[in-house]
């Protein structure tokens, strides 16, 4: 994927990602959740170094960190449910 259709899909300025891949700008945490979206990756895999994301270690930390991030997410929606009435227990 370009830059330019990165930026396009995710309504950011072309410049700006150009700017923020060669660190000349940070990304808002939100900014950040657009583009990873976009890329159809978890936020954190934005700040592996691409040449580590393959190797051995970080490979296993990738994967952990995948897993970690699915279980928080459930937690997250099983909570808001809960809180919010919709849980299928009480119906």
């Amino acid at each position: 994927m370009t830059q330019f259709e990165l930026a396009k899909i995710s309504g950011c300025a072309h410049n700006f990602i150009n700017d923020i891949e060669n660190c000349k700008k940070g990304a808002s945490f939100e900014t950040v959740g657009k583009i990873a979206k976009v890329l159809n990756v978890e936020p954190f895999y934005l700040f592996i170094n691409p040449k580590d994301r393959f190797n051995g270690e970080n490979q296993k930390l990738v994967g952990y960190l995948n897993a970690f991030n699915r279980k928080i997410k459930s937690f997250i929606e099983n909570t808001v449910k809960e809180l919010s009435g919709n849980n299928d227990k009480h119906k």
